[in-house]
């Protein structure tokens, strides 16, 4: 199963035109070594319809899936306003050390039909993955996740169902919920935190929920809910378990 990372969005003041908007973080094995470091920008470019936004992510380092150290960029355009943060299109390209391209992989929503088109092509084997998914209630990816719960925790909900994206290509369903409000230290310093669980709903393979090692984040309980730390899978069932941490603290 590919893992549900909540990516490092914290929260930010909107950008008008011409404003950006950085946050930087890296992820740590549980020795403590980092694997790899990211930073994502968020604009909101003059010729996008008002609450339309891009965002692009930047990282390089080692990561599950690749041999050797990759670097990557993805760039999602989504829309948000007070109601709603949902993707629109997403295209991650995935380099080798030599700047190779190895691997690349979109994501296409369309929300007359509520589907979403994923393809995922690898590049050094030359084999490529592609499905069409129908979804019905809330959806995100990796990339936007961080923002949907900072949206989940600005509405004062406690739990909901969320449909989540990833690049094997499959669709999960998962429950987001609040597990406790708790003191969590980053960077030397205390921070009050709301820890939540993400939780997937397997179906008829639920029973090997057991075998699975929960993913939590956490997201400041103060407004503007910025987050702050991922615990879980960095990717597939046999990649190791992380620590994602904000740098900008």
């Amino acid at each position: 199963m590919a893992m549900i990372l909540c990516t490092a969005c914290a929260a930010f003041a909107w950008p008008q035109e011409k404003d950006v908007f950085r946050t930087s973080y890296a992820c740590y094995d549980f020795k403590g070594d980092q694997r790899w470091q990211a930073t994502t920008e968020i604009s909101a470019p003059a010729d996008r319809q008002k609450g339309h936004y891009l965002l692009v992510e930047k990282g390089d380092g080692y990561y599950s899936g690749f041999k050797g150290k990759v670097s990557w960029v993805a760039t999602l355009d989504f829309q948000s306003n007070e109601n709603i943060v949902r993707p629109l299109k997403m295209r991650k390209e995935v380099f080798d050390a030599t700047r190779q391209r190895v691997a690349l992989e979109t994501q296409e929503f369309d929300y007359a039909d509520n589907t979403v088109e994923i393809i995922y092509e690898d590049l050094v084997l030359e084999k490529k993955r592609q499905a069409r998914f129908k979804f019905s209630g809330d959806i995100a990816n990796q990339l936007i996740l961080g923002l949907y719960v900072q949206k989940f925790l600005e509405q004062g909900k406690q739990q909901t169902m969320v449909e989540i994206v990833s690049g094997e290509p499959r669709i999960y369903k998962v429950r987001l919920r609040q597990v406790k409000k708790e003191n969590i230290d980053i960077s030397g310093r205390s921070y009050a935190a709301y820890k939540l669980c993400l939780d997937p709903e397997l179906g008829l393979l639920s029973v090997a929920k057991i075998f699975l090692p929960k993913a939590y984040v956490w997201h400041s309980s103060l407004p503007k809910f910025e987050w702050l730390k991922y615990k879980g899978l960095e990717a597939s069932l046999d990649s190791p378990q992380v620590e994602i941490r904000t740098l900008d603290k």
